[in-house]
């Protein structure tokens, strides 16, 4: 219930800060809206309990063990390239030399990834009416994971969300520093560094419709690709040969017609936003990538959150979308976005009744089975 009650505070705080009971000046407004959305969001993640989510209490028992392992040992398997991901290791060392408390620590995590979500949703939008949707794409699509699941990978796109907008500025330096230092991490971030060259490719529809194109040559040929890409490095082999292991959950139907029926959107619209909106050319090329790494979500679930990296651009991209398709009539405006709006509510909804329960660090949860 938490999640469909920070959806409706979402929108109505939305609403609140763009009439003009609010007497402050339009973008002091849209930034002070973005900030109580954020801090909402940090209080939900950070103060989860420890059973709530796939992973959370996983978690916990490395954070656990990180404890007793020397900053020697740890640095010495970084140096070795021993285990998976030992920068994470690393980072968690550091911050218990401050604060050893596990819910301290998720509610720093959460302070990253939250903020760094914020700066993104306020530098990558214009009006109110764009964060309303771009928060409640995220609450509909990604909370499963970023607020409640993930913390390595949250940790790592927190720091890519840093440097998306170093790819805008062409500041190559200062977006590969963020990508590094996301893949100690999670080493799939690498990925992210594509975006730089691919964005700053200016033949967006070209890029766009070929991918458009190349989506069921990859989606009929998945597991072939996931296979080469795994096994064409042998440092990172062993690392994600996981990701090839087959899963009945594997794949959502809803979720991939609902990306097939925005693609579709955005190749119908890509000119004529593009035109409107100059800085959306970046975002189609991110979304061309989300979408062409998407059918990897049905090879391993772990290897389609790599599509996720770029994926997250659709709470900012959307909105654009919008205003495209009802130009500057704002009855057909207001209608699609409540109708959208509308849509991913019902998405909700329909994630939640597989999802467990959630209750905060005070709450009693029983552990679950696969802990006991």
């Amino acid at each position: 219930m938490i999640r469909l009650l920070i959806i409706f505070l979402i929108i109505f705080l939305g609403v609140i800060y763009s009439s003009d009971i609010i007497q402050k000046p339009y973008e002091k407004r849209r930034k002070h809206y973005i900030i109580v959305i954020v801090i909402m969001l940090i209080l939900q993640s950070g103060l989860r309990n420890w059973y709530v989510g796939a992973d959370t209490y996983q978690y916990y028992t490395i954070f656990e063990d990180v404890k007793s392992s020397s900053f020697n040992d740890i640095i010495s398997r970084i140096m070795n390239n021993e285990g998976k991901d030992q920068g994470y290791y690393l980072f968690q060392k550091i911050f218990q030399i401050f604060i050893t408390d596990y819910q301290l620590y998720l509610l720093f995590v959460a302070l990253i990834f939250m903020s760094a979500l914020g700066h993104f949703v306020y530098n990558n939008t214009i009006h109110i009416r764009h964060v309303i949707v771009a928060f409640v794409l995220y609450m509909a699509m990604f909370y499963s994971f970023f607020s409640i699941t993930g913390i390595r990978q949250t940790l790592a796109t927190g720091l890519l969300l840093f440097g998306f907008q170093f790819i805008k500025k062409r500041k190559l330096i200062h977006f590969s520093f963020f990508v590094i230092l996301a893949s100690f991490m999670h080493i799939s971030s690498l990925v992210f560094f594509s975006l730089y060259f691919i964005a700053n490719i200016k033949r967006y529809r070209t890029i766009y419709i070929s991918v458009f194109i190349l989506f069921p040559i990859v989606f009929l040929f998945k597991n072939e690709i996931a296979t080469f890409l795994v096994s064409s490095s042998e440092s990172t082999q062993k690392r994600f040969e996981s990701y090839l292991e087959d899963k009945s959950t594997n794949g959502s139907i809803a979720l991939t017609a609902a990306h097939i029926l925005i693609a579709y959107w955005g190749m119908l619209s890509i000119k004529k936003t593009v035109s409107m909106f100059p800085s959306t050319g970046i975002m189609f090329s991110t979304f061309a990538i989300a979408f062409l790494l998407f059918p990897l979500q049905w090879v391993n679930t772990n290897a389609g959150r790599v599509a996720q990296y770029f994926d997250i651009i659709l709470i900012v991209w959307i909105p654009f979308l919008i205003d495209t398709a009802t130009m500057w009539k704002s009855k057909q405006r207001e209608v699609l976005y409540l109708l959208i709006i509308g849509i991913f509510i019902f998405l909700t909804l329909f994630s939640i009744r597989k999802e467990a329960e959630y209750k905060f660090f005070w709450q009693y949860m029983e552990i679950p089975y696969n802990y006991r």
